[in-house]
């Protein structure tokens, strides 16, 4: 006779273990993708332009 229960702990368990494994392997990727932009020419250009700016408006008393 085949057993009919299912544990609910183990579905919750096994739920749990699978979210957290996504979250890891997104966050991985996202780390990738944000060391890859910051790594850019385009990262950099944008940030001179930021300090560049920022550094004329407090000179202008701003």
């Amino acid at each position: 006779m085949a057993q009919t229960y299912r544990d609910p702990t183990f579905e919750e368990v096994a739920r749990r273990e699978a979210q957290a494994q996504r979250q890891a392997s997104m966050a991985e990727a996202q780390a990738e993708r944000d060391a890859e932009w910051r790594a850019s020419k385009e990262y950099r250009r944008m940030r001179r332009q930021r300090i560049r700016r920022l550094t004329l408006r407090a000179m202008n008393g701003r």
